[in-house]
């Protein structure tokens, strides 16, 4: 052999050896330890996502009632008022005209003039619902007690949107 072919196989002095490049291996698990899973945190957080969604539903739903229902509160503690201080003519000013048309002012007089009912008598409303009907009115029903000083009366009311303002529709005042 020559030595220029004994120098041109050889590497250069001036210059280190070349590696081929290596690519990164992934973090390797411990012997025995499960398989990372990656999909059960993808499954995870779309279970919580719809959970969350499911929540804030709910408490929009809850809030709208008791929003819709706030001004409708007001008026049968008004009606109530009205009817405990013998004030009929005024509760029945509240009635809708299909209220009207099913009891008269003188069959509601008639039915609550005997009632025990007195001034201190208040309404404690406990649940309330709001809908609409076919008609595209509001209804909205208000459930509770008429807590009396000697008794406690389960009561419920329902209110109808119409052209005149909130009316009532239909009221039950339990005595037994």
């Amino acid at each position: 052999m020559n030595q220029k072919q004994t120098a041109a196989a050889s590497p250069k002095q001036d210059q280190a050896p070349q590696t081929p490049p290596v690519a990164p291996q992934p973090p390797s698990q411990p012997t025995g330890a499960p398989p990372i899973q990656k999909k059960s945190h993808k499954v995870r957080n779309i279970i919580l996502i719809v959970v969350g969604v499911f929540v804030v539903l709910l408490a929009a739903a809850a809030s709208f009632a008791y929003i819709t229902t706030q001004n409708t509160s007001k008026l049968a503690n008004e009606f109530i008022a009205a009817v405990t201080t013998k004030d009929y003519k005024r509760a029945y000013e509240f009635f809708s005209a299909e209220l009207k048309q099913a009891q008269s002012y003188e069959a509601f007089k008639v039915s609550l003039e005997d009632a025990p009912l007195t001034k201190e008598c208040k309404l404690n409303i406990t649940k309330r619902a709001s809908s609409i009907n076919s008609s595209g009115h509001t209804k909205k029903i208000l459930t509770g007690q008429l807590e009396c000083p000697q008794k406690s009366y389960p009561t419920e009311m329902s209110f109808i949107d119409t052209d005149k303002g909130e009316k009532l529709l239909g009221y039950k005042i339990t005595s037994e």
